[in-house]
């Protein structure tokens, strides 16, 4: 159970990485994000929660954190060494019950502030944060009907949320 849920984690890492760096946030203070910060810990914490052993383990976070890097077009610069250092606080560091508690309560928030600050924005024609809330203040059948809107959407609930819970 714990490997299907890594490879959902590393899964939609692997889609969000390139995403993000597309938006060009990676080059920005904008990549700075609680949201994006866990979405580059929460591979290695799924890596270690396999239980593969020091030995496995260590090399293994080692490479995500290079693929983490390459995936970010191995940007050199202060926001990309921000990542490398959060990817590797979450491989180094005790995965004791607290942390993983804290993790997830963490994540909880993150959802929890993500989908109600889009639905909020939502009911507003001038107050706009993400794609998002404009797709969501056009109606459901906009939603159904728009592939702009369903990819958006698809994308929301990869990051904000399935990746979160």
């Amino acid at each position: 159970q714990s490997w299907l849920a890594a490879l959902v984690v590393w899964g939609i890492s692997l889609y969000s990485y390139p995403f993000i760096d597309g938006t060009g946030m990676y080059s920005t203070i904008m990549s700075w994000q609680l949201t994006i910060f866990s979405l580059h810990a929460a591979p290695v914490v799924a890596l270690r929660s396999v239980s593969l052993g020091g030995a496995v383990e260590l090399p293994l976070c080692l490479g995500w954190m290079l693929l983490s890097w390459l995936l970010r077009r191995r940007q050199v610069s202060l926001f990309s060494l921000g990542f490398f250092i959060v990817e590797g606080i979450a491989g180094t560091c005790a995965s004791s019950p607290r942390v993983l508690g804290a993790y997830l309560v963490v994540q909880v928030v993150i959802a929890t502030v993500a989908w109600g600050g889009m639905l909020a924005a939502s009911c507003s024609s001038e107050v706009t944060f993400v794609p998002m809330d404009r797709h969501l203040h056009l109606g459901a059948r906009h939603l159904l009907t728009s592939p702009a809107a369903r990819r958006c959407l698809a994308h929301e609930l990869a990051s904000h949320l399935v990746a979160q819970l």
